[in-house]
């Protein structure tokens, strides 16, 4: 078993054990740089997401928009499209002219 970062570090996910999860490596490997959703929906169609996984996703999600003064940013989620499978875009740095530049 391996530790497995949530929100990958790669993308600017925490390294934090709230955002930590044991997984099986070859479950790690293919997870790769995705978030529980877009490893989920891209790959295990019809298994839901263990629900350790989504308390912790959802938590430290809930962090970082709030760290960002984003929970009632309708512009924010409008512009950004924010759904389900997007939430972890938050983790993504935007520059000055928009563009998105990985941590």
């Amino acid at each position: 078993m391996h530790w497995e970062h949530i929100i990958p570090v790669s993308v600017g996910g925490p390294d934090s054990i709230d955002n930590m999860v044991r997984a099986c490596a070859p479950c790690n490997l293919e997870k790769g740089a995705r978030d529980p959703y877009q490893w989920y929906l891209g790959t295990k169609k019809g298994d839901s997401i263990p629900r350790l996984v989504l308390g912790k996703f959802l938590k430290v999600v809930f962090e970082e928009y709030s760290n960002h003064n984003l929970l009632d940013s309708a512009e924010f989620m409008k512009l950004h499209a924010v759904e389900r499978v997007s939430l972890s875009s938050v983790f993504l740095k935007h520059s000055s002219q928009g563009s998105r530049s990985v941590a």
